[in-house]
C-alpha cells in the first residue's frame, strides 16, 4: 500500500483492519516516517527502514499480525535503495515479504540502485523462497501489464527483463 504518510492514515488504516481481521500482512511504502518512527497499528508488530534524518518522504514497512511475530525475522534492507525483506518461518514454505519503494529519477550511476534489490530477490530464489514482493516501484514497464500505457522506461525495462527471466 502507497500511503504517502502514514500517521494521517492511520484512522482509514484502523478502520479497515477492524472491518477485516483477516489481514495478515500489510506491505507499505511512502510511508514518511523519519529517524526512529514507525507505522503502528493495533495488533500487529512493525519491521521497518526510513530515510535518513532530514529527508523527506520516503519509508517502507512491513506489518505483521502479532501472531505471527514470534516465526518472523528482518533479513536484509536496502543500503542505497528503500526496501525491506523479512521471512516468515511458521509455514511449510520459506517465505519472503519484501516492501520497496523505488526512487522516482532513475539513471544509471544515480542514487538509487534496482541493482540491489534485484540482486536480493535472486538471492533469496536461489534459496528456494516464495516472494511476495509489493511497493512503488516508480518504473515505467509498458504493456507488461494488461491495459497500461505502452511507455517503457530504462528502470522498467530492467525489472520487465527481471520478471520475464524469474
Amino acid at each position: 500500500i502507497n500511503c504517502r504518510g502514514f500517521k494521517n492514515k492511520l484512522r482509514s488504516f484502523t478502520e479497515i483492519n477492524d472491518k477485516m481481521p483477516l489481514i495478515d500482512f500489510y506491505l507499505l511504502n511512502e510511508t514518511h516516517c523519519v529517524d526512529v518512527e514507525y507505522p503502528k497499528l493495533r495488533g500487529y508488530t512493525t519491521y521497518f527502514r526510513n530515510r535518513k534524518l532530514g529527508k523527506k518522504g520516503g519509508g517502507v514497512a512491513v506489518l505483521v499480525k502479532d501472531q505471527y511475530k514470534d516465526s518472523v525475522v528482518k533479513i536484509s534492507e536496502g543500503l542505497n535503495s528503500e526496501y525491506i525483506v523479512v521471512k516468515v518461518k511458521c509455514f511449510k514454505r520459506n517465505f519472503a515479504f519484501i516492501s520497496y519503494y523505488g526512487s522516482q529519477a532513475y539513471h544509471e550511476g544515480g542514487s538509487e540502485h534496482p541493482y540491489e534489490i534485484i540482486k536480493e530477490v535472486e538471492d533469496l530464489l536461489e534459496q528456494d523462497y516464495d516472494i511476495i514482493w509489493g511497493g512503488d516501484f516508480n518504473a515505467h514497464v509498458g504493456d507488461a501489464v494488461r491495459g497500461n500505457n505502452s511507455s517503457i522506461n530504462s528502470k522498467g525495462k530492467l525489472f520487465r527483463d527481471f520478471f520475464e527471466d524469474n
